[in-house]
């Protein structure tokens, strides 16, 4: 596929509806009717301190409102080879309900966005940072031409909600709604389809910490129509525990999974990310944008950074520098991060790092810092080289 051929061919933007990213604010003041309490456009919680989320986060079944993430509905008679030229996975043989990691890359193999993608009827949706929302837009309609694509924000007709813990199964039941059995799967009802993410597992805790209270857990997001959203909130609140976000984005630095935001952007090939190794990339199918770098660089090897978890007393922020503390030169990028609340205070984050400076400070032979000083005194691997397919 000629991909820098398509971007300079003109587009009719006519078969395609305008972009809705903005947050409902009808569903907005539904949540300020149950207690939430706003941070810019996040719910920062729901009247309780936000280490109260953060220990039901471990021991609790939590339901956040995820304002921070978007859905596209990717429809058309074409839309599956629009998608499978574009994307890093295999979109082809996605299950009826399935679910994959995925990324589009810039032609030099950067990450642009990364995705949940899964089937929703006869089409596709797409969940990914709320902040990238129009800027993916537009640039994946560049590349419909005369396809019979369209592509849609759903921001206005539909909620993203996350539910995570031991009773999320039974307040999906108690919602008339059903848990998928397996991770990466997805089950569609009448007005809400959940889909469940990667188990929060006790082996794969910050810190090394293998609690047997949250040993294994299952975690999921729920795309629900809007006028159904509030009746389903307060049948899931039933059993589970309203909060803020930052409950929700550190169970994400937990599993280890990073998302690309507007801070990220064109900043990682997926490898540094991990996506190679969580089912994110496909080495079987035909070409996309980027693919040849991020193939050389699978088959050859070459890529020196890394993702690890961090822990600091200080806030850290997505697209933070972090440096040796001996070096002015830039060793790795915060890619996000969220309040501790595992029994130490400070901060959590996922981090690029290039891997011969995070393997001294695992060591304790040198230590990193961020511009502002920020001392980062952990440094954990997130996914095992040895464990890797």
């Amino acid at each position: 596929m000629n991909t820098e051929s398509l971007t300079k061919i003109p587009m009719n933007m006519t078969d395609n509806a305008p972009t809705d990213t903005q947050p409902n604010s009808e569903w907005l003041a539904f949540l300020r009717t149950r207690g939430a309490r706003e941070n810019g456009a996040q719910i920062a919680d729901f009247g309780q301190p936000e280490l109260a989320d953060l220990t039901a986060a471990r021991h609790g079944t939590l339901l956040v409102p995820l304002n921070h993430l978007a859905l596209l509905d990717c429809t058309g008679e074409d839309v599956q080879s629009f998608l499978q030229n574009l994307t890093t996975n295999d979109v082809a043989h996605l299950p009826t309900d399935g679910a994959q990691h995925s990324a589009w890359c810039s032609p030099q193999g950067r990450m642009l966005a990364s995705f949940i993608l899964y089937r929703q009827g006869a089409g596709f949706r797409a969940l990914l940072a709320a902040d990238l929302c129009t800027a993916t837009l537009t640039g994946l309609r560049k590349y419909i031409l005369r396809a019979k694509v369209r592509l849609n924000a759903l921001s206005g007709s539909h909620v993203l909600l996350g539910l995570a813990g031991m009773q999320a199964e039974a307040a999906l039941h108690a919602a008339g709604l059903a848990l998928p059995d397996r991770p990466m799967t997805t089950i569609a009802g009448t007005t809400a389809t959940v889909i469940r993410l990667g188990d929060i597992d006790g082996t794969n805790s910050a810190h090394g910490s293998h609690d047997a209270a949250d040993a294994k857990w299952p975690r999921c997001i729920i795309a629900a129509e809007t006028t159904a959203a509030p009746a389903l909130f307060d049948a899931l609140a039933g059993s589970a525990r309203p909060a803020g976000i930052s409950a929700w984005q550190r169970l994400d630095v937990q599993t280890g999974v990073a998302w690309i935001t507007a801070a990220t952007r064109d900043a990682f090939v997926p490898q540094m990310l991990a996506f190679d190794k969580i089912g994110g990339v496909s080495f079987n199918k035909g070409c996309y944008p980027g693919q040849e770098i991020i193939a050389r660089a699978h088959y050859l090897g070459k890529v020196k950074r890394s993702l690890y978890r961090l822990h600091s007393e200080t806030p850290l922020s997505a697209g933070e520098a972090i440096y040796p503390t001996d070096s002015l030169e830039a060793c790795g990028t915060v890619v996000q991060a969220a309040p501790d609340g595992q029994g130490l205070s400070g901060y959590i984050a996922l981090a690029v790092i290039k891997d011969s400076v995070a393997q001294a400070a695992q060591s304790a032979a040198a230590s990193l810092t961020t511009a502002a000083g920020k001392l980062i005194d952990v440094v954990e691997t997130v996914v095992d080289e040895s464990a890797s397919a």
